[in-house]
């Protein structure tokens, strides 16, 4: 049936893809065929566009994560320098300076996260590579030195008054 024109009889036309005689009502208009019908059913149609956008979809994220694993160190190191002019040495030293840990609590980070570059809002400039724990606390003390009182939080403010950000 593929390739051979069929004749509309009755109000109704086969289908190319399931092959079955249906009513014209089942088909989408085309008014660029001679029949003024698209070949294919509306529900062969709409199985053939699902199918065709979950596969592109799924291609489309195989080589965005073939692309992010390769590139993600490059992107990571020029992401650095843009925000905070830390270039991949100062990086490095920084990370062995601190022996890979926190310069608060001194825990390495957890699972695959990395230290968070701490920076002074007000001159820009980077101070130490903190956990996520205690970079979120000393953003907090850094905006309000009254939040930490009575919170056995000696060491961030010490930490934050050797930068003189208080």
């Amino acid at each position: 049936m593929r390739g051979v024109k069929e004749p509309i009889s009755n109000g109704a036309k086969y289908c190319t893809r399931c092959r079955n005689l249906l009513a014209l009502t089942n088909f989408y208009k085309d008014r660029t065929r001679p029949d003024k019908y698209k070949p294919v059913c509306k529900d062969c149609q709409r199985v053939y566009k699902h199918w065709l956008r979950h596969r592109d979809i799924q291609e489309t994220r195989k080589k965005e994560r073939i692309s992010h694993a390769r590139y993600k160190d490059r992107w990571q190191a020029k992401d650095r320098e843009r925000r905070y002019g830390l270039d991949p040495n100062a990086w490095e030293a920084m990370m062995l300076s601190q022996q890979g840990t926190c310069a608060i609590c001194k825990q390495s980070p957890k699972g695959l996260r990395s230290l968070c570059i701490d920076h002074c809002h007000k001159t820009g400039r980077v101070r130490g590579l903190l956990c996520d724990r205690c970079n979120l606390f000393a953003g907090w003390i850094e905006k309000d030195p009254a939040y930490g009182i009575g919170l056995g939080v000696y060491t961030v403010l010490e930490y934050l008054r050797a930068w003189d950000s208080l």
